[in-house]
């Protein structure tokens, strides 16, 4: 008789455990939950003007294996001229719905195999309308026509959390929280395919981010008050 008392505790402790974990993922937002959010911001920005501030942008088209691939939300992919300074920069931000959609898409892995090398990469903090933006400049080269062209991308990666993250590394660890992950993710490129000094480079990222610093607010979950 005590023997048979015994033997049930194993599976009256699995069935808690079982009712836990049920338990546990029913407090977890399913990917539903982020609908609403996502539409909001595609709504809100699916007519972004062309013009912001001093700098007028020209649409550039993504590759649509890369659409296929990321399945975006919404994207702003231009070719920007400052009308004030002649400044010229390309500016990639885009939103995908499921941040797991992001995780293949980033410097080191995407422009090598348009036919650039990788030289040489450096951690950076951008301040940009108050706020501290921690990002990778990435530096890349390759031949065509027989001379050398370069390129110089600054890269980061946002959350709905409000946060920022400055590489494929820190984003994925941090967009793997299932809490945030139906509320999708975003990554910001400010490209520079002409050879400006480190400050060019830097008022240039400045001005052109802060242009665009109300959607960037809205893709991390950043209400104005």
């Amino acid at each position: 008789m005590k023997k048979e008392r015994f033997a049930i505790w194993p599976a009256i402790a699995a069935v808690m455990v079982l009712a836990i974990m049920q338990g546990w993922k029913l407090t977890l937002p399913d990917a539903a939950s982020g609908a609403p959010f996502l539409a909001r911001v595609r709504d809100d920005f699916k007519d972004f003007p062309h013009t912001v501030g001093a700098w007028d942008g020209r649409d550039i088209a993504l590759p649509q294996e890369a659409i296929a691939l990321l399945r975006p939300n919404l994207f702003i992919s231009r070719d920007y001229v400052n009308q004030a300074t002649g400044d010229q920069a390309q500016l990639l931000l885009i939103e995908v719905e499921d941040s797991r959609d992001m995780m293949g898409h980033y410097p080191p892995n995407c422009y090598p195999g348009n036919g650039w090398e990788l030289k040489s990469q450096q951690a950076a903090t951008w301040n940009v309308s108050g706020l501290a933006i921690p990002g990778v400049e990435y530096h890349f080269s390759r031949q065509m026509s027989g001379q050398e062209n370069t390129l110089t991308v600054r890269d980061f990666f946002i959350l709905p959390n409000g946060k920022f993250y400055p590489e494929i590394g820190s984003f994925g660890r941090a967009a793997s929280d299932f809490r945030i992950r139906p509320f999708g993710a975003t990554q910001v490129q400010v490209v520079f395919n002409r050879d400006y000094l480190p400050q060019d480079r830097d008022r240039i990222f400045t001005s052109l981010v802060a242009a665009h610093m109300d959607l960037i607010d809205a893709v991390r979950n950043v209400r104005k008050q």
